[in-house]
């Protein structure tokens, strides 16, 4: 159950941060080592 709810969360954090970074003409590639490189794209966007 924890890991469907942070599923849905990312789902819809990764949604917000998508329409973010192509806003700013950025392409955000999800990485599988998630945990250890999200802040580091959030920072680059």
């Amino acid at each position: 159950m924890e890991f469907r709810d942070s599923n849905r969360m990312v789902g819809l954090m990764m949604g917000c941060i998508r329409m973010c970074c192509a806003a700013l003409g950025f392409v955000f590639i999800p990485v599988r080592d998630f945990k250890d490189r999200f802040l580091e794209h959030i920072i680059r966007c």
